[in-house]
């Protein structure tokens, strides 16, 4: 059984994840879904919530993005199991129970238990840092791209993104799209509209129309440095935000 933090509340997300264990181990029932146990408690606390005596925070989820959840005291937590069943309610109360238990009761440590604490909270910092500069290391990386061989490295970034925050590779134009509509907001332009220009300059000098249809937007964002500069600077933005590794 994973253990929860030795502290005087639970969160929502480590409620729903003690639910789980019991549903699975005890019924084999199918998970409670995080974002449903919210309006559980929404509904069962929704009088302490609008007064502020619930704290809603938030964490970063899966695909790198913010979502809520709930703060709650181990009797909040009791409260809103009234709507699992009578068997799982009560291995979660009595789990909760136990953690109480361990609060008020702290177990008295040897010397090698606090040895053996220190060296495992030092190694979990050590972790943590560096895991902070491998994100810093990233970032300082996409940040870096520059515009000589702008196509091939944000086609590269946006494959990633694809991938790490839009569910895959067959997302890429949604992507791409999302990049488009972004960059027609910053630049105050209209994409298609420069595209068909593009297209007309080029029948007016008589090049034929397949050659002309093999134009496309990033040829339109090439000729404007303006629009290279923009487009190149969203990419990396969405990069960051989905956590992609430039040369992963």
């Amino acid at each position: 059984m994973q253990e929860l933090m030795k502290k005087e509340n639970m969160t929502s997300l480590e409620l729903t994840e003690q639910i789980n264990i019991f549903r699975k181990d005890m019924e084999g029932k199918k998970d409670l879904q995080h974002y449903d146990l919210l309006k559980i408690i929404r509904d069962e606390f929704e009088e302490e919530i609008n007064d502020g005596k619930i704290s809603c925070v938030s964490y970063i989820g899966g695909n790198g993005q913010e979502r809520p959840m709930f703060i709650l005291t181990f009797e909040q937590s009791k409260q809103v199991l009234v709507r699992e069943s009578k068997y799982v309610r009560k291995a979660v109360i009595a789990y909760i129970n136990k953690l109480e238990d361990r609060i008020k009761n702290p177990p008295i440590l040897t010397t090698e238990e606090i040895l053996e604490l220190n060296f495992r909270y030092s190694k979990e910092i050590k972790e943590k840092v560096d895991n902070i500069e491998n994100v810093v290391d990233n970032m300082a990386d996409i940040i870096s791209l520059n515009t000589d061989n702008w196509r091939k490295e944000t086609n590269s970034l946006i494959t990633k993104i694809a991938i790490n925050g839009f569910g895959g590779v067959d997302e890429i134009s949604t992507v791409r799209n999302e990049i488009y509509r972004e960059l027609e907001n910053r630049a105050s332009c209209k994409l298609d509209v420069r595209l068909n220009h593009r297209r007309e300059r080029m029948a007016e000098i008589g090049i034929c129309k397949s050659n002309r249809e093999k134009i496309g937007v990033l040829d339109v964002i090439e000729e404007n440095k303006a629009l290279k500069e923009i487009y190149v600077a969203i990419v990396k933005e969405y990069a960051v935000k989905y956590k992609v590794k430039r040369l992963a």
